[in-house]
């Protein structure tokens, strides 16, 4: 079973680009509109992100709206905008200005082009538009469309280096979400940069790492691009621009996610030997460590997973591989993102379990007795936006936390989901939550 039901209650295209400019520390955005774009930061900051740096206690925020009311609009003024941008371009800290407009602002058709243009004296920083997309677009449309807007126009090193090298070893890592600066999004990266390095390659830049634009600007020297699915167009527009050889992987979730990744990762690198060896000591690594547990703790037990639909897809493989059943699959997300089938050989792609796409809560929690939504649900892996379905009177499910947002689990130590070390650590998670719940019941 799939529906729609209500499609705005996943989070909204600016919250994605907001979620972009976190992760490259010398980026600040200029959105033309009116102060409410201010005020959708706490989606974030400090409620998601213990870390974020979007809003600071001097006033001088990373995040900049023109105060464009629609009558302020209608007169068709651009002084404000243009002082709000002097005064980014001004920051010591700036390297890139990003602009964007609302969507009241842009079918105005204001032309930003030609006013930049004719400043005098010149701005010092480039300006960068990013597409408006707030009517059609969620928070995944956000966050790709900024980095694909920095793909095509980011000024790349003056001194790139040797050309790239078919099969060569250095690597621009692409299109993972890097959704806080917290230790579990932070480890996810450190994960993926562990698993690329361990063939023998080089990750000479992240789109994005928590870095500077210079570091972005490194991906000039990159041989190879791998692109994960959170940004596939900055992958592509960066292969195209660079000359190197573009590797579209699926996020590695679950040993067999994680060794998939390597092995078609080693095959388009040329590097298939250190891949297997890789993946061989992984999984004598790890695979001891789970089999008491799998089969005593977690074998049989229903999963409830909420998120956007690339996390979910891999969950779906990841959890089945541990010996549970994804009883139901909620994604947050426009319809258009889908929740497409498992690529995991253990599932049988043609009977996925039940999902909803954009669900309301009103919808989820209005089922009939027989069809209760967490009824036989044993488990949860859910971002935020699912909690409460987990917690209203009638069910009280134990729940991990995972992916944007997530509002009540920090990480101030390494708690990747992704990778070998990804499935450890979800495991430890999964447990835990299982063992608390039951000592709470006693």
């Amino acid at each position: 079973m799939s529906d729609v039901q209500d499609p705005r209650s996943y989070p909204a295209y600016l919250t994605g680009m907001y979620l972009a400019v976190n992760a490259i520390r010398d980026v600040y955005l200029v959105v033309d509109g009116p102060n409410c774009a201010f005020f959708r930061i706490p989606q974030i900051q400090p409620n998601h992100d213990w870390l974020a740096d979007l809003a600071r206690s001097s006033g001088v925020h990373r995040v900049v709206d023109t105060d464009a009311t629609p009558s302020r609009v209608a007169q068709g003024n651009p002084t404000v905008l243009l002082e709000r941008i002097r005064q980014v371009d001004g920051l010591g800290d700036c390297a890139v200005i990003l602009l964007t407009p609302m969507t009241h602002v842009a079918i105005t058709g204001r032309q930003y082009a030609p006013l930049l243009d004719g400043l005098d004296p010149p701005l010092i920083h480039p300006v960068i538009q990013v597409v408006s997309d707030s009517l059609a677009g969620d928070w995944l449309d956000g966050y790709a469309n900024t980095l694909a807007a920095l793909a095509r126009d980011l000024v790349l090193e003056d001194d790139p280096g040797p050309k790239p090298t078919p099969g060569g070893g250095r690597v621009a890592l692409v299109g993972h979400m890097l959704h806080r600066l917290e230790a579990d999004a932070t480890a996810d990266l450190d994960e993926l940069l562990r698993m690329i390095t361990g063939l023998d390659l080089e990750v000479v830049s992240a789109w994005p790492s928590g870095g500077d634009v210079a570091q972005l600007a490194a991906a000039r020297q990159a041989d190879t691009v791998v692109s994960l699915p959170y940004a596939r167009e900055a992958g592509r527009v960066l292969a195209a621009r660079t000359g190197a050889t573009l590797v579209e992987l699926d996020l590695p979730l679950g040993l067999e996610g994680s060794s998939e990744f390597l092995r078609q990762l080693g095959e388009a690198t040329d590097r298939v030997t250190q891949a297997e060896a890789f993946v061989e000591s992984e999984l004598r690594r790890v695979v001891p460590r789970l089999e008491w547990v799998l089969a005593h703790e977690l074998q049989g037990r229903r999963v409830l997973t909420a998120g956007d639909p690339h996390l979910v897809r891999g969950l779906r493989s990841a959890l089945t591989e541990l010996g549970c059943t994804v009883g139901r699959e909620l994604v947050y997300a426009r319809s258009e993102h889908g929740a497409p089938p498992p690529t995991s050989q253990s599932m049988d792609a043609s009977d996925p379990p039940p999902h909803h796409v954009a669900p309301s809560i009103q919808h989820l929690t209005g089922a009939s007795d027989d069809q209760q939504l967490c009824k036989n649900i044993d488990l949860g892996v859910v971002c935020s936006l699912a909690v409460d379905l987990l917690q209203d009177h009638n069910h009280h499910v134990p729940f991990v936390e995972v992916g944007f947002p997530s509002y009540y689990s920090h990480a101030l130590y390494p708690q990747p989901t992704l990778g070998f070390d990804g499935t450890l650590c979800l495991v430890s998670r999964l447990v835990t939550a299982l063992r608390h719940w039951h000592a709470r019941q006693r």
